[in-house]
């Protein structure tokens, strides 16, 4: 999960949407992504290789933008997110994936069982994957949360915020955890009560390096990318995937006592302040409610999520051992 330089609309796993009246329906079970191009959105164009998400495949559209396609089991999650993008695009002082309606004015087209949608690029470069990175992130961070606590609740893109989830996963039988869940279910019973109380707002859910594109000519513009796990939660959660990008994929070396360098940078950058132990919370409660959401879709028959949860099962026994609670 390197950097890219100069990527125009880093799309993976990117979605775009707006406001919309009613959905494009047609009866196609498993739709070629060309023919669905030309046909929605009347856009001639060659596709490149898919790139394939958690539950959700991509194509660069030529130089038109992004194609993707989710399972239509989503719909309501993919509808919220459309209505965020179109307040971001119309309010907010930075770039968010742009939408391109279809020949019909719409922003989604349902066909065969994906919803599709279509985005316009974004231009920008990656940040490096460099310790000093992680300053210049945070304050982005705190730029954008201080945007996003302007919006109401329902401007989310997930039902159930990240601690209701991770409270809920502390009430699962240990016997359906693995040694990993069992292990993060028990520190964090007698510690998630420091995140109770913390001011909610609309976070991004999964903010972090790869989702992140910076002016090429101008530094202090950047555009954020891949807004589907929006939630209506404290800020620490998105400052926390911050602190879990360190951990699982920087070149960096990190250590516990970063936790509180991190908390200082974005509360100098005008966010709310939290301790070093709060954010280490945070950091095992996300995982934990990620990993919850993902049982949650293959206990409803989507099995390709395996592989995915076993993933975040992994990094979550990473943390664990970070934090030194985990053998």
């Amino acid at each position: 999960m390197g950097p890219h330089k100069h990527d125009t609309m880093v799309g993976m796993g990117v979605r775009c949407g707006g406001m919309f009246d009613e959905l494009s329906v047609h009866n196609v079970s498993e739709p070629d992504a060309t023919a669905v191009l030309r046909e929605a959105w009347g856009i001639d164009a060659s596709l490149g290789q898919p790139h394939h998400g958690i539950s959700r495949r991509t194509w660069q559209a030529g130089s038109v933008g992004w194609l993707a396609r989710e399972s239509a089991s989503r719909l309501h999650e993919t509808q919220s997110e459309a209505r965020l993008l179109s307040l971001l695009s119309e309010t907010a002082d930075f770039a968010v994936p742009t939408p391109i309606p279809t020949v019909q004015a719409q922003l989604i087209a349902v066909v065969g069982n994906y919803a599709w949608t279509l985005c316009r690029h974004i231009e920008g470069e990656r940040l490096d994957d460099e310790p000093s990175t992680y300053r210049r992130l945070v304050e982005i961070l705190a730029v954008i949360h201080h945007r996003l606590q302007d919006l109401n609740p329902h401007d989310s893109v997930m039902r159930e915020s990240l601690l209701s989830r991770a409270q809920a996963a502390l009430q699962d039988a240990q016997d359906a955890l693995t040694p990993t869940g069992r292990a993060a279910t028990e520190w964090l019973r007698g510690r998630i009560a420091v995140l109770y109380g913390l001011p909610p707002q609309i976070i991004h859910g999964d903010f972090g390096i790869p989702n992140v594109l910076v002016g090429v000519n101008d530094p202090t513009s950047f555009g954020i990318l891949d807004w589907e796990l929006s939630s209506y939660d404290s800020p620490i959660f998105d400052l926390a995937q911050v602190a879990f990008g360190m951990i699982a994929f920087s070149r960096a070396q990190p250590h516990r006592s970063q936790l509180r360098v991190l908390s200082r940078w974005y509360a100098a950058g005008g966010g709310q302040t939290f301790s070093e132990g709060q954010l280490a919370v945070a950091l095992v409660a996300g995982r934990l409610a990620n990993i919850a959401r993902l049982n949650g879709r293959l206990a409803h028959g989507e099995a390709a999520l395996t592989a995915s949860v076993s993933f975040l099962d992994e990094r979550l026994g990473r943390v664990l051992q970070w934090l030194g609670q985990y053998p």
